[in-house]
């Protein structure tokens, strides 16, 4: 494949400089979970450490890829760190999705704890990477930019061959998507010679290749089991030891080569334009074989897009060195936006390797298009919602920036460096921009050019959105509710409260409202005073069932005299704002259905709230705001259960998990149009305005999409 030679090389790591390391023999253990505040899973692990402590020969260090605690509190870390420094033996830990979930400082407490979230170390002349895969206040799983960063860097420096351990929270290489960027870690891992990779959690498989890297997770590892790795000079051995039965012998799961054969993977280019409007596509790819193509005529090459069944590709004729593979297609039908193109190579001794690529469509007139010329990108991942105020949106990062745009260009105006992550969203008043970070600060800084006027400590980290009344600006964190002058940053009142807040902050009349973990708050907002509180944990709905609710997901939506609200169990609730007794609760009209944990939005005497078919199938509902009574449903056909929608123009706009958005009529409920943004999880509400919706991506891209 002379001719894409110089192309395909483009996609080679080049090996950095050698670590030597004598190659030594010893033994060291994987486990997931035992979080502890779980009483049965921190018995779990007291009991591990005492057989670890019976071995005739003991393991040099135990790996533990989460989650460490319950519900992420510096309470459980320091608890979790005692019973591990008393068993003798080094610990490294890779969060999980329960360390990081529940409180706003979660992710913050784990790296206080641990003093790092990720990290690498070398022992017996292996290497090991534990990664961090965890999104704040998600289950999904998702690896920033900054740690990609260093991992391909990390891995630079060392030895030709060393063997390679990789551990993380979150599967990749299964159909499954749990990892929305598994396919960049992969790319990087490709050149390397990574001999396992250990998650936790319960993924779909126990056990599975993804590109010749041998995986392991088990649901019994987390119950008390673990994993027993012998590291030989020659080779390497995988064990399964189950504590959950009688099987007190280890059962051998894989016998893996410590030598590194040549490094495989797949090489792909498009071999036409990146223009939206083709009608037909193009790629070309071939399995290479260390810095060469592979010459095997028994290599099978297949293609799929999005979520189709796989194809044939057919051979390369004009490749004369190399053993290549074209494919082509048509994109007319297919949905307007990013599409995903699968690639799957089966090498001749059966080893399986993919690679994704993305692409776009569009269409001259009729179709949804993007409004910016250029791809508007930040410095990490984009977890909180954009704001629009007049001809600038303005969105918080995680790389701790927060960055305005042009609306109607995408041109970067100014980007403000606060240092911590930002997960909540942005809120503009009187030339000021409201935000949160994790360093537990609240910051206003100007609209116009992205000074920071004031910072206020709230003494925790921040992951909830404020809301401005008069000269006071609200924002609650964990055990207490704020209130702070827009003009000086001084603390107005602070009110304590139970549980934490990650929503955003409402206004009604002259109070805030908020949800916390089970509670919604109304507080004065010249005072701080609580005027009510409605404690949600037996919400009976229009069927006469009880649920269990938390409100720190939903933000509130206020319309006169009335408060909406929903639970995590599928309730749209409506409260008096006045006094915060209930007036109505109702479940999906479909008793198949079921109304997400997303924010309610009213209009024109309606009440919007996403939900579910029951199937994994994203819906819209339109009820009465009045009476509750369900108007209408409209299907998505995407997981955007748990968004929220926002409306213009008579028209909602909603976007879903895989960042697709869509238009929905706010009168029929009849779907208008959709476009997905990125390849990439989105868990942000858009800004939405006249015709254009504007929507941000775990990706670090923010996308403005024009109906026609």
């Amino acid at each position: 494949m002379r001719y894409l030679a110089g192309l395909f090389g483009l996609f080679l790591l080049a090996a950095g400089p050698s670590v030597s390391a004598q190659p030594t023999a010893f033994r060291f253990v994987h486990i997931s979970g035992r979080p502890v505040g779980n009483s049965t899973s921190a018995k779990a692990l007291e009991g591990l450490l005492t057989s670890l402590g019976k071995m005739t020969s003991p393991p040099r260090f135990v790996v533990n890829t989460g989650s460490v605690t319950a519900r992420g509190s510096n309470e459980e870390f320091a608890a979790y760190l005692e019973v591990v420094r008393a068993a003798g033996i080094p610990f490294h830990q890779a969060p999980g999705s329960s360390d990081v979930r529940g409180p706003a400082s979660g992710k913050r407490n784990f790296t206080e704890a641990f003093k790092q979230r990720y990290h690498s170390f070398n022992e017996g002349g292996c290497h090991f990477v534990v990664l961090d895969s965890t999104v704040a206040h998600r289950e999904e799983g998702h690896l920033d930019k900054p740690q990609l960063k260093w991992l391909a860097n990390d891995l630079k420096k060392q030895r030709d061959g060393a063997p390679i351990f990789v551990f993380l929270h979150h599967a990749v290489g299964q159909r499954s998507v749990e990892v929305d960027n598994s396919d960049d870690l992969m790319r990087i891992l490709a050149p390397y010679h990574v001999v396992a990779m250990f998650v936790g959690g319960e993924s779909s498989e126990v056990q599975w290749k993804a590109n010749g890297i041998a995986c392991f997770s088990d649901p019994r590892i987390w119950r008390g089991g673990y994993h027993l790795v012998d590291v030989g000079t020659d080779e390497i051995v995988v064990y399964r030891v189950r504590t959950d039965s009688d099987a007190s012998q280890p059962q051998k799961l894989a016998t893996l080569a410590r030598e590194a054969p040549l490094a495989r993977k797949i090489a792909s280019l498009w071999d036409d334009p990146e223009i939206p409007l083709l009608e037909r596509r193009r790629i070309l790819a071939e399995l290479r074989v260390g810095d060469k193509g592979a010459h095997d005529e028994r290599v099978k090459a297949e293609y799929a897009v999005d979520d189709d069944s796989f194809k044939v590709m057919e051979r390369d004729t004009r490749d004369r060195e190399s053993v290549s593979f074209i494919a082509q297609f048509r994109t007319e039908g297919m949905q307007f936006g990013t599409h995903e193109l699968r690639l799957r190579f089966t090498a001749p001794d059966g080893e399986v390797f993919m690679r994704s690529e993305s692409f776009r469509v569009e269409r001259v007139s009729g179709s949804p298009k993007r409004l910016w010329d250029e791809l508007v990108e930040v410095g990490d991942s984009i977890q909180g919602s954009p704001t629009l105020d007049g001809n600038t949106v303005y969105v918080g990062a995680v790389d701790g920036r927060v960055y305005a745009f042009a609306a109607d260009s995408g041109k970067r105006r100014w980007a403000a460096a606060i240092g911590a992550p930002i997960i909540g969203s942005c809120v503009v008043s009187g030339g000021l921009v409201f935000v949160g970070s994790h360093d537990g600060m609240l910051y206003a800084i100007s609209a116009s050019s992205g000074a920071v006027r004031w910072k206020f400590d709230c003494g925790e980290a921040v992951s909830a959105t404020p809301a401005v009344l008069g000269d006071i600006v609200c924002i609650g964190v964990t055990g207490k509710i704020i209130g702070i002058n827009t003009a000086t940053g001084k603390r107005a009142w602070v009110t304590e409260v139970a549980g934490s807040f990650v929503s955003q902050v409402t206004v009604a009349g002259g109070a805030f409202i908020l949800g916390g973990t089970d509670t919604l708050y109304c507080v004065d907002a010249i005072t701080g005073a609580i005027k009510w509180r409605s404690t949600m944990e037996h919400v009976v709905d229009g069927n006469g069932s009880v649920f269990y609710t938390s409100l720190a997901e939903s933000s509130p939506a206020v319309s006169g005299d009335r408060v909406y609200v929903c639970s995590s169990e599928g309730v749209l609730i409506c409260l008096s704002a006045s006094t915060g007794k209930r007036v109505w609760a109702r479940s999906a009209p479909d008793s198949a259905g079921r109304i997400g944990s997303s924010s309610p939005v009213v209009n024109d005497g309606k009440v919007f709230v996403s939900g579910s078919d029951g199937k994994g199938q994203g819906e819209l509902y339109g009820f009465d705001a009045a009476t509750g009574l369900p108007l209408w449903r409209c299907a998505t056909g995407t997981d955007s259960s748990n968004a929220s929608p926002v409306v213009s123009d008579g028209m909602l706009a909603l976007s879903s998990r895989d960042s697709t958005l869509s238009w929905v009529d706010s009168q029929s409920g009849k779907l208008i149009a959709q476009y997905r943004v990125e390849n990439a999880f989105s868990f942000s509400t858009p800004a939405f305005a006249g015709r254009t919706a504007y929507l941000p991506a775990m990706n670090g891209t923010l996308t403005a999409v024009r109906l026609p």
